[in-house]
């Protein structure tokens, strides 16, 4: 996979970015996120982002919560090829129903986790009802700079720059991510052992897959990066995947992931049977 032409260069990334807090979901270099955009002061984020550079970091909040079903549903339609921004039913976060995407409408000055990663918008379109169906693709992660006068270890808080700013914006720190807009090989995946392990861990889960969809994408790294995105983990253990330094560190955490998840479930069932 060439780079994209239409991705900035690595010194041309902003040195201001708008976010969009979201608990239970992250984005990865060269993933693809869609998003229901249904908030004004979101949608007006959406209208800035089209007059400068298309780009939005997507940061996770301190705050747990669950991760929606949907988003496994919206990733997995977009990896299949289609076009998930034409796509209400299946293609998009349900930011109207589902409990866990209350995150948009969280305090301005919630502690957010000090890395996440900006996308740029590749597909958007306006539905009759007053909202935007857009889909990010992820360039590059970055660390929110820390507030003048906090620790090292503190829980980051941002707050809007402009008065007239109703959505949050950083200052974000590219710096050690420069890797993350070339693309590397990913080492090669046993997928007859991932199968195995993605076959107990969606049983678990109670989660439905179309298995042709994963062995119809070829590219490994993709794979891994759709895996890691869709996959209901925990919102730390996604924060550590995003996080993970490399393709190679990053897969080894996934398969880790799916192995713990399956033998923590087999250690409660023999547990209940005696």
């Amino acid at each position: 996979m060439s780079q994209n032409p239409f991705d900035p260069n690595f010194k041309d990334l902003p040195d201001i970015l708008p976010i969009f807090p979201l608990d239970g979901v992250v984005l990865l270099p060269r993933g693809d996120l869609p998003l229901n955009v249904f908030e004004p002061r979101y949608m007006g984020m959406v209208d800035d982002v089209f007059k400068t550079n298309r780009m939005i970091g997507i940061v996770q909040p301190m705050a747990e919560l669950s991760v929606p079903q949907s988003a496994l549903r919206a990733t997995i339609t977009h990896e299949r090829g289609q076009n998930p921004q034409l796509q209400d039913d299946a293609g998009a976060l349900d930011t109207t129903d589902s409990p866990a995407m209350t995150n948009l409408m969280i305090d301005e000055h919630e502690p957010l986790y000090h890395i996440g990663c900006a996308g740029r918008i590749t597909h958007f379109a306006e539905l009759e009802e007053g909202r935007y169906l857009i889909t990010l693709r992820g360039i590059c992660r970055f660390r929110v700079r820390e507030d003048e006068g906090e620790g090292a270890t503190s829980p980051l808080k941002t707050a809007p720059l402009k008065e007239d700013t109703p959505y949050r914006l950083i200052q974000p720190d590219w710096s050690g991510f420069e890797d993350d807009l070339k693309k590397i090989e990913c080492p090669p995946i046993d997928r007859k052992q991932l199968c195995g392990l993605l076959q107990r861990y969606f049983a678990i889960h109670e989660i439905t897959l179309d298995w042709s969809l994963l062995h119809n994408i070829e590219d490994d790294e993709m794979l891994m990066t759709a895996l890691a995105m869709i996959c209901p983990f925990s919102s730390m253990e996604k924060q550590a995947l995003l996080e993970s330094p490399c393709t190679t560190s990053r897969l080894s955490l996934l398969i880790s992931l799916l192995e713990m998840s399956a033998y923590y479930t087999a250690q409660v069932s023999h547990i209940k049977r005696h």
